[in-house]
């Protein structure tokens, strides 16, 4: 097999040249992919590599026999799994230290996460390598402040300085991992060290990024906001969610609720975020996003929502479907070890196509709250109460029933309808979230969501909780978080228990 994005490694001299390159200390990381024995193709996507890194990186491929080649010139501990990538940094120090070229396993049911995985560890190699250079190249060129003129690649930019020289800004001295569109975009300002002035093209090394994320986050979220996440890690009972690279949040299942069947690891799901007691809380929602988060102070989004459209296998998964179809058998090979390879090759594409089937029910298993209940009443408030228990029925399990009980009864204020119908005219949230947040409040459910925030409604901003000749008691309850105008839900709480919903609206106009 050959590679038109790759170096490939089948004989002894193509070996040697490929020795040679390891061994150059001022070279480029090398991205070695093995193929495994007994295959034509590796099970890593060079290809996707290659889009990731481009020249960033020397992309090699090993044949079966020249990752033993490699395994007896650098030792087991240093050399690559069969099957297996590995990013080897420049100089010398992994040799005494694996662990500074890291190894990065295929993923069969999910091909893209090896592609990202082994540009997250090539993009840390050459950002550690850029910091120890930093002031070495500082002293051969000039600070100043340029301006992002064009992204060319994932991970190259052209910048230029007030006097219009222009350099080339490599995206893994920002941050490690991520494409140039996500960090960066026209017009954005940068501070650093341009090199190489009076060639076609300079070098640009910015400044290590001096931001406090989490600041900014708490800032962005502000009184609330519903924006992008992506998972970094599920288990049954919580999900750990990035709202930036290094600002994690949480969200936690209740009672006996599965996340695993929500969200998987890498989706890209959207979130109502809040800030309680200091703290960001987050819940998943059905809203409609803001954009997601800049990484840097100016940038761009550094999420985009996960496409909605149906799943279509990539290129490389349908090619390695046709392969095993077209796979010719060496001679003297057993029929039944060819056709095993065939069956690996269709059932890796077979859970590549499944996986994202799955992504998109999981998706939808998160967006199952959004109800359209038809007017089956004529009189407002009957119509309102059953849209209140429907919502219930259909948000509730019937497992969380005892624990999050629907009242024998309730109240519905005299003005109530009319706020409800006045802030859906008004624009900017649905009935039906209003019924949905009203239905927890009613089972107890809000009052442990902390994004809902259910706290004493006060006269004042600072004063006594407001109360009612009867002894009842008046609470308020976040409906939406928005940066202005926030919609909130009051309710009183009577001495027996029982609720009374008393009007919804805007938080600038009285319900603080």
């Amino acid at each position: 097999m050959t590679s038109t994005v790759a170096q490939h490694v089948a004989t002894k001299t193509e070996f040697q040249r490929f020795v040679e390159l390891l061994d150059d200390t001022e070279r480029r990381p090398v991205v070695v992919i093995s193929i495994a024995q007994g295959r034509s193709r590796p099970a890593i996507d060079e290809r996707g590599v290659h889009a990731e890194l481009e020249d960033s990186v020397h992309l090699v491929l090993l044949c079966p026999e020249a990752t033993f080649w490699l395994t007896d010139r650098v030792g087991k501990g240093c050399s690559v799994h069969s099957g297996w990538a590995r990013v080897y940094p420049a100089g010398s120090e992994w040799r005494a230290d694996p662990r500074l070229a890291p190894l990065i396993a295929p993923t069969p049911s999910n091909p893209r996460r090896a592609v990202e995985r082994i540009a997250e560890a090539a993009n840390a190699v050459a950002f550690r390598e850029a910091a120890r250079h930093v002031e070495q190249r500082s002293s051969s060129g000039r600070h100043c402040l340029v301006t992002v003129q064009d992204i060319v690649s994932p991970v190259q930019v052209i910048v230029a300085d007030e006097e219009k020289a222009q350099g080339i800004l490599r995206t893994y001295h920002l941050v490690p991992g991520l494409p140039a569109e996500r960090l960066v975009k026209k017009g954005q300002q940068l501070s650093g060290v341009l090199t190489g002035v009076g060639r076609l093209l300079g070098e640009f090394v910015p400044d290590p990024p001096r931001d406090d994320p989490h600041g900014r986050a708490v800032e962005f979220v502000g009184d609330g906001v519903v924006t992008l996440a992506r998972a970094e890690s599920v288990t049954p009972g919580s999900a750990r969610l990035l709202l930036h690279p290094r600002v994690p949040i949480q969200v936690t299942a209740l009672g006996e609720g599965d996340l695993t069947k929500e969200v998987a690891e890498g989706d890209v799901v959207t979130v109502e975020v809040v800030v309680v007691d200091g703290e960001l809380v987050a819940t998943f929602s059905d809203e409609a996003p803001q954009p997601a988060m800049p990484v840097l102070p100016g940038g761009p989004p550094w999420l985009e929502p996960d496409p909605p459209k149906a799943f279509e296998p990539d290129e490389p998964e349908l090619e390695a479907e046709q392969e095993a179809t077209s796979l010719p058998r060496d001679l003297g090979e057993a029929d039944e070890v060819a056709a095993l390879r065939e069956e690996n090759v269709r059932l890796e594409a077979e859970l590549a196509r499944a996986r994202g089937e799955n992504r998109q029910l999981r998706g939808e298993l998160r967006s199952r709250r959004a109800l359209v209940v038809p007017p089956v009443f004529s009189d407002g408030v009957a119509q309102l109460r059953f849209e209140l228990w429907i919502s219930y029925l259909t948000h509730i399990e019937e497992g969380q029933r005892e624990r999050f009980p629907w009242p024998e009864t309730y109240g519905v204020g005299p003005h109530f309808l009319e706020s409800l119908e006045a802030l859906v005219r008004s624009g900017g949230i649905k009935r039906q979230r209003i019924i949905d947040v009203c239905a927890e409040v009613l089972c107890g459910r809000a009052q442990v969501i902390a994004a809902r925030a259910v706290k004493p409604w006060t006269v004042t901003e600072h004063g006594k909780q407001a109360t009612r000749s009867d002894g009842a008691v008046a609470m308020r309850v976040r409906l939406q978080t928005e940066s202005a105008a926030a919609r909130r839900l009051r309710y009183w709480k009577l001495p027996n228990g029982e609720i009374e919903l008393d009007r919804v609206g805007v938080h600038d106009e009285g319900l603080t």
